[in-house]
């Protein structure tokens, strides 16, 4: 009995040492002294609060505890040493009178509302080895006016866990070793900018980012001025597609760069004048809210690259109708709270490769997850595809190795409108068809009394090479019947109302093509032409225009040129008989940004082009 009870006198002892290691003195001017060494777990100065006008911290303290000074509303100073190295959670909440702090270099963790409601803090510097700053560390400091730092890297790298855990959100101004941060130089070797980093520093007017960034968190610069960004309004900080900025048009198409790793947090976000976008192989991941409220989405291709897709980063697209997946395995989903939609509407159908289907149905953030959501509809990828002539083809998407056939009937050899969504070989048609482009149109004054009285459209037989989809080709079957044209391992382009244009001096005439049926009285109230007996006519308003076909319109460009009273045909000439080229003139594709193709028909890379023979905008050109 006496061991056991000398044992427990002896803990005693040793505890209460240990304890008694911090010790503190509150002087009359109320100015609180703490000294020793270890962790300041505990606040017994509580009950004296109100009298603390001045807290001075002694080396060797190394922490600050939970709730250290919270609601010393008389505290307008306090000095920490260099031996603290973390500040706990509320340690100064409610300090009002609190008007800058220093935190020193020592110091790596800032705990949850640690500063919260100090309505009077005006300034706070942060050291160089802060890592992590809890939620809403600085909430509520709405007096704030700067915040200085002495090392860009470190600032880069401090994982803010909310959005007022930054102290920018109320300063708006940051400062480096003195000197307020307007034009930001993210240095070399930096790969990711945390959550909420720059958030609200509105000082800022330009930001260079170097090639190393491959991450860029939620709302790392939202409320910032900055608006260095390319002329096509996308904003890439290195590897990642950080914003778009600017007027986007209604069918605004974008393709996003190759070697993009990222596509951030509200990227496209509110774009509802996007209606497609293509996403390069090298995107491994879509933020939150980086398409939501794109109305204009009506499909989007996903690729094998992705790995994860951030919580609500499709909602609100009410177009969104389809999409398809090729990543072999299902990219992560951030779950959102129950009851919340997934990143893509409820209606929205997802393809995805048919060795995948069930790995997809059975995965916990696709058609199982959690808080009863509704399951996201997993189907294969259709590979056969018959296309009816006359009946609408929307396809948003752009399958691969894909079998296809389309079949009109002929009812005469004259030329007529061809438009559709693949390409075709010159040996695919040859036995059965003549297939010609749009060189040129001419205008002439055939009795030299000043007034344009014909108009003739030359084409141009093509004899090698291939289509090009989704562009308007005139074709003439050699023999009246149904016909079929058929490809294996095709690509099917999406269905677009893409355009080519002709002008002259004196009117400018646009070829659309369409995959949707046009009544004749829209043609007759537009004054479209189209193809009918081998010419360019005005329709009777009889008939309509059938779809996978193309209609013409007249705008003029001078005022001797009155489009009512065009003439009611245009005639057609076949030029370049005995020539083989397939050169076009004149000619200018109609597109937000016009594709490349080789002359197989197939889409390729423009920044990376190997030697060889290239189209775009209906032009060959040669990469040596």
């Amino acid at each position: 009995m006496k061991k056991i009870f000398l044992l427990i006198f002896l803990c005693v002892i040793s505890c209460n040492a240990i304890h008694a290691e911090i010790t503190w003195k509150l002087s009359d001017d109320g100015t609180l002294t703490i000294s020793g060494t270890g962790d300041m777990d505990d606040s017994p100065w509580n009950s004296q609060q109100e009298q603390i006008k001045k807290v001075v911290i002694k080396n060797g303290v190394t922490s600050i505890g939970e709730w250290a000074f919270s609601g010393c509303s008389s505290l307008t100073s306090v000095t920490i040493p260099n031996s603290v190295t973390s500040i706990g959670y509320s340690a100064f909440e409610g300090c009002s009178s609190l008007t800058s702090v220093t935190i020193p270099n020592s110091v790596t963790s800032i705990g949850y509302y640690a500063f919260s409601g100090c309505t009077g803090l005006t300034s706070v510097t942060i050291g160089n080895s802060v890592t992590w700053i809890g939620d809403d560390a600085f909430y509520d400091c709405s007096g704030l006016t700067s915040v200085h730092i002495t090392d860009l890297v470190s600032w880069c790298k401090i994982e803010f866990n909310s959005w007022d855990s930054n102290p920018l959100v109320y300063a708006k101004h940051l400062y480096i070793n003195g000197k307020e941060v307007d034009n930001l130089v993210i240095p070399n070797g930096i790969t990711k900018i945390e959550n909420y980093a720059f958030c609200n520093c509105s000082g800022l007017t330009s930001v260079t980012f170097p090639n190393s960034v491959t991450y860029i968190g939620e709302s790392a610069f939202y409320g910032t001025k900055w608006c260095d960004y390319q002329p096509d309004g996308l904003i890439y900080a290195g590897k990642v597609l950080y914003k778009y900025k600017g007027t986007m048009p209604s069918g605004t198409k974008i393709e996003i760069k190759e070697g993009t790793t990222q596509i951030a947090y509200d990227a496209f976000r509110d774009c509802s004048g996007l209606t497609s976008v293509t996403i390069p192989n090298s995107v491994t991941s879509i933020g939150t809210y980086a398409f939501r409220d794109c109305s204009g989405l009506t499909s989007v291709t996903i690729p094998n690259s992705v790995t994860s897709i951030g919580t609500y980063a499709f909602s609100g697209c009410s177009g969104l109708t389809s999409v398809i997946c090729m990543a072999s395995t299902p990219p992560y989903i951030e779950c959102p709270s129950k009851g919340l939609p997934r990143p893509f509407p409820e209606s929205t159908i997802l393809y995805v490769p048919s060795s995948y289907v069930e790995q997809y149905r059975n995965a916990y953030w696709w058609d199982n997850g959690p808080y009863g959501v509704t399951a996201i509809e997993v189907h294969a990828i259709p590979t056969t595809y018959t296309l009816t002539d006359g009946e609408t083809f929307n396809n948003g998407l752009q399958l691969d190795e894909c079998e296809i056939s389309y079949t009109r009937t002929f009812n005469n050899t004259k030329w007529q409108a061809l438009y559709i969504p693949f390409s075709l070989n010159y040996e695919d048609w040859k036995n059965d068809f003549e297939v010609a482009y749009i060189n040129n149109l001419r205008q002439l004054d055939t009795d030299d009394d000043g007034v344009i009285d014909k108009t003739i459209m030359d084409i141009v037989k093509i004899k090698d090479g291939s289509l090009i989809p989704n562009t308007p080709y005139l074709i003439k079957a050699k023999s009246v019947g149904e016909k079929t044209l058929s490809v294996s391992n095709a690509t099917i382009y999406p269905t677009e109302e893409n355009s080519i244009d002709c002008r002259t001096t004196i009117a400018e005439y646009t070829f659309t093509g369409t995959y949707n049926a046009i009544s004749a009285s829209t043609l007759i109230a537009n004054n479209y032409y189209t193809m009918g007996g081998g010419a360019l006519i005005m329709t009777d308003g009889n008939s309509g225009l059938k779809p996978y076909r193309w209609y013409m319109k007249i705008e003029a460009r001078s005022p001797m040129y009155n489009v009512s009273n065009a003439a009611k045909a245009i005639t057609i000439n076949v030029v370049g008989e005995e020539e083989t080229t397939t050169d076009v003139e004149d000619l200018r594709m109609i597109n937000y940004k016009s594709p490349v193709y080789d002359l197989n028909g197939r889409k390729v890379n423009e920044n990376n082009l190997k030697p060889g023979i290239y189209v775009k905008n209906g032009k060959k050109f040669v990469v040596k």
